[in-house]
């Protein structure tokens, strides 16, 4: 029974140094990305995923409308690093600045595009209608004849019939759960984590190719310079 117990216990307090999702294995330490840099509480190493990499693992959408980048987060002596998104930002030729999307947000590029939002169909009818009725007063019955027209309005397609991708290419549904499974996960951790943040690209288009990644967390921060692709 002490066995069990001391089991159990071992068990229930892993989470504890172990509370997120692991998206990618990270490499066996910081210097083994081209770019890495030391904080307070953890080191940060990046990497940029070139268009052509982007494109064919997610889609051309995701190419065009974002940057890319392997982010990957070493605490340093097993301390316990709360690991969030929006603590990273990158900045495009040292002027725009762009924070991380989710990656459902990420993905919503390719859904809008691919029509996968419900679709609304509007049906016109037309027609002569007959009508038999009994004359209350006399007993008889009338027959009347008159036309009549009618719109309706239907949301989505017929039940169990989806409507057909209208574009050829990746599922956008397997692109999304590409791009949720591949993200840097959030939480707190005290092992080396590593993911995916997606950068929406800057609005005017950078002349200087050279990207720089900040990582503010603590009351302190670090900047990495990553190369021009």
């Amino acid at each position: 029974m002490r066995v069990k117990h001391s089991l159990a216990l071992a068990v229930a307090l892993l989470p504890c140094h172990w509370a997120v999702g692991q998206a990618l294995p990270p490499r066996s330490s910081p210097g083994d990305y081209p770019v890495h840099q030391d904080s307070p509480s953890a080191a940060i190493a990046a990497v940029r995923l070139k268009p052509d990499q982007v494109g064919k693992m997610f889609s051309s959408d995701v190419e065009k409308n974002y940057v890319v980048v392997e982010v990957a987060v070493y605490p340093n002596n097993g301390a316990l690093v709360d690991v969030r998104l929006l603590d990273f930002a990158l900045r495009f030729d040292g002027e725009q600045e762009t924070l991380p999307d989710t990656p459902e947000d990420a993905s919503l590029p390719w859904r809008e595009k691919s029509g996968i939002k419900e679709r609304v169909a509007v049906t016109e009818e037309a027609g002569v209608f007959v009508a038999t009725q009994k004359d209350p007063a006399t007993g008889r019955r009338t027959t009347s004849t008159g036309a009549y027209e009618a719109t309706g309005v239907a949301v989505g397609g017929p039940q169990g019939q989806p409507y057909p991708d209208p574009r050829k290419g990746p599922d956008p549904r397997v692109v999304a759960d590409r791009l949720k499974a591949r993200a840097l996960p959030e939480g707190k951790t005290s092992r080396a984590v590593a993911g995916y943040l997606y950068f929406p690209q800057p609005p005017k288009k950078p002349k200087n190719p050279k990207l720089e990644l900040t990582y503010s967390a603590g009351g302190s921060a670090v900047a990495l310079v990553i190369p021009g692709k």
